[in-house]
């Protein structure tokens, strides 16, 4: 800033004359622009106050709104350390007897001969491990037989020199894929290899069969040490593989592991120990959690009036108001969601239309709600889901086995209809079996065909002898599964007499397939050269008319159609036309829903929100163009005062020009004496 020195000609203090002309001018103007501001940012305060309730009630609703909290079980049982439970929606309320007898079991084999130690050789060839079901009795050293289980393969370990040990036996069983882990344990004074089969159960038992380098599969010498099966059982069976085995409610129920999933519909149960004396399990919906949901929402709109009350009050007394007192946008926000509140609900499953119905009670003075917990209660002790109605986005079924999953913002109010065809697996019926079934007289008597399940092919030879339809279809059953090496079938009877062998495919859908060829004439006995083809077909279903994406058991309502994201679970098994559907949106689901709205980037709020941040970038805007004002107006007034101190500067100096010339003067008669 240039310096100045104004003020030097006249003695005034220019300075000061200039700042008190600018600041009389300015001032006022600032001061407006200041009281402005601080209401323009006071509002956007108070409307980010209302935003964070509202998204707290957003919160609530959506909690209420989904199905989830009304779908919910709760369990209990008689004694924890005996059995524990839980259970998924799909459980049905009630009380279950339970007792046990037997509990699941992993089978276990070990060396019977320790080793000094864990380097010690172990020969070498090829071991070829099988999980599946094991006839054995330990008593009497006796391998009746063993049938491998569906869907899995045998495993074959190679033992050389590079793992020629007890410790690299051990390594290469668990770097494979088997479903068998390795332990050595040492007794106190020599180590022994511990296997034990993954999961539990009797059909996860252990088989091992052994190449032997020594070519002696059978002895205890060498690698054959380690075979387990029907050729040798030189391995030690510490542990039997069992099932766990239960009543429920008097039903005898096995289960391959502790817990027992799919006994009884959506629930689990895990056993601890065995006991004779019924324990008692009982299954009841989750009020408690339904309660708190609903509390939440009160609590959440009461915590919303309690902010829009205190931004928009009006103190009679002292004759002001609030920062948004009188504020329409305030004003109809409020209005609607009461307005919402109070919204009547229909679904034809529903006892209530009304939140006032279930203790919902207004307060006049201030726009709070009171939650009556006798009369929600007694809704919830009547049924549960008629909460679920009111509240929720929720689907109640005139079908107790079709079960509301859950919806989406796409999905419309409305009554649809509901049909599902489960997805079929393919097979072939064969002819009626011989009555002499015998193809172990010689080699040449087999039994050989092809078999093509689901795109796998594999050949197949029978060479045993079988007493009955029975036996001949649990041994083609075997015969098939050990030729296959991904792929299973299951092979039952059917036919009016019960003598034609039916080959089902283990998988279902257009993709599943079943195809014998290249039959030999003993398979002609079998019933397997003159077959019924069934093609496999996927699942369908259908809601309100509508084609539904079908996953398993689930139905989900198709794009671009009024059941749009809707999910059902078809339960039990059940098929074909399965009732209807009614779909409402209740309170919870509605507010949610205009909250979401408000809130949006294009909604109520934010639009007010932004027009006033707006308005503040004005005022600084004004703010910025008052500065350059002042600054103008402060060279103005300094340039007009230096103008006058130039205008007096002159005047002083023709003052003291003529004071200097009229002193040159002689006083006028100053010669005469007197």
């Amino acid at each position: 800033m240039p310096i100045t020195a104004t003020g030097i000609g006249s003695g005034l203090d220019v300075e000061s004359l200039v700042a008190q002309l600018v600041l009389s001018e300015v001032k006022p103007k600032e001061v407006r622009l200041d009281r402005t501001e601080a209401a323009y940012q006071a509002q956007i305060s108070a409307y980010g106050s209302i935003k964070g309730a509202m998204s707290g009630f957003q919160t609530a609703a959506q909690t209420t709104a989904a199905p989830a909290t009304y779908q919910a079980k709760t369990t209990s049982a008689s004694d924890y350390t005996k059995l524990s439970t839980s259970a998924t929606s799909s459980a049905v309320e009630g009380n279950y007897s339970l007792t046990v007898t037997r509990l699941a079991q992993t089978h276990s084999l070990a060396t019977s001969a320790g080793y000094a130690s864990t380097s010690a050789a172990v020969g070498t060839g090829t071991l070829t491990i099988s999980t599946g079901t094991t006839s054995y009795t330990s008593e009497t050293d006796t391998y009746n037989s063993f049938t491998q289980k569906t869907g899995t393969s045998a495993v074959v370990i190679t033992i050389d020199a590079s793992n020629n040990s007890l410790a690299g036996l051990r390594d290469a069983i668990n770097g494979s894929t088997a479903a068998v882990t390795a332990s050595i344990i040492y007794d106190g004074a020599n180590y022994q290899l511990a296997l034990a089969a993954n999961d539990s159960g009797a059909e996860n038992s252990i088989a091992i069969a052994v190449d032997d380098d020594d070519l002696n599969d059978t002895n205890a010498a060498g690698l054959s040490s380690f075979a387990f099966s029907s050729g040798a059982t030189n391995l030690t069976q510490t542990a039997e593989g069992t099932d766990a085995a239960l009543t429920i409610n008097g039903l005898a129920v096995t289960s391959a592991s502790n817990v027992v999933s799919g006994a009884v519909e959506g629930l689990d149960i895990t056993l601890k120990e065995t006991f004779s004396e019924p324990e008692t399990i009982t299954v009841t919906d989750n009020t408690g959690a339904i309660k708190t949901a609903i509390q939440g929402f009160v609590d959440g709109y009461n915590e919303l009036v309690t902010v829009l009350n205190a931004q928009t009050s009006y103190n009679a007394s002292t004759g002001r108001g609030s920062t948004l007192t009188g504020d329409s946008t305030v004003r109809s926000l409020l209005n609607t969601i009461r307005s919402y509140m109070n919204d009547q609900v229909s679904n034809a499953q529903s006892d209530y239309s009304y939140a006032a119905q279930v203790g919902f009670k207004t307060n006049t003075l201030d726009g709070k709600i009171t939650l009556d917990s006798t009369k929600l209660d007694a809704a919830l002790a009547a049924d549960p889901l008629d909460i679920a109605t009111l509240f929720g986005a929720y689907g109640r079924t005139t079908n107790p086995n079709v079960e509301f999953v859950s919806s989406t913002t796409e999905s419309e109010v409305g009554q649809y209809s509901v049909d599902y065809t489960p997805a079929s697996a393919a097979s072939i019926l064969g002819s009626a079996l011989a009555t002499n079934l015998n193809f172990s007289q010689n080699a040449n008597a087999a039994a050989t065909f092809d078999i093509t399940v689901d795109g796998e092919t594999a050949s197949v030879t029978i060479s045993s002898n079988f007493a009955s339809d029975a036996e001949a279809a649990a041994g083609v059953q075997a015969a098939i599964n050990t030729a296959l090496s991904t792929k299973s079938v299951s092979v039952t009877l059917a036919g009016v007499s019960g003598d034609q062998l039916v080959i089902q495919s283990n998988t279902s859908g257009s993709s599943s397939s079943v195809v014998v060829s290249n039959l030999d004439n003993d398979a002609a006995s079998l019933g397997l050269n003159s077959v019924t083809t069934t093609t496999g077909s996927d699942a369908a279903g259908s809601l309100g008319g509508f084609a539904a994406t079908v996953s398993g058991t689930q139905l989900t309502g198709g794009l671009g159609t009024p059941t749009e994201g809707v999910k059902l679970n078809v339960l039990g098994g059940a098929t074909s036309d399965l009732g209807s559907l009614y779909f409402s949106r209740g309170i919870g689901s509605k507010v949610d829903t205009l909250l979401s709205s408000l809130l949006s980037a294009n909604g109520l709020v934010e639009a007010r929100l932004t027009g006033l941040a707006s308005s503040v970038k004005d005022v600084t805007a004004s703010r910025q163009a008052l500065s350059e004002r002042a600054d103008n107006l402060e060279a103005l007034y300094r340039n007009q005062f230096n103008n006058l101190e130039t205008l007096i500067s002159g005047i002083n100096e023709t003052g003291s020009f003529l004071n200097q010339a009229l002193s040159g003067f002689v006083a006028p008669l100053s010669f005469v004496k007197k």
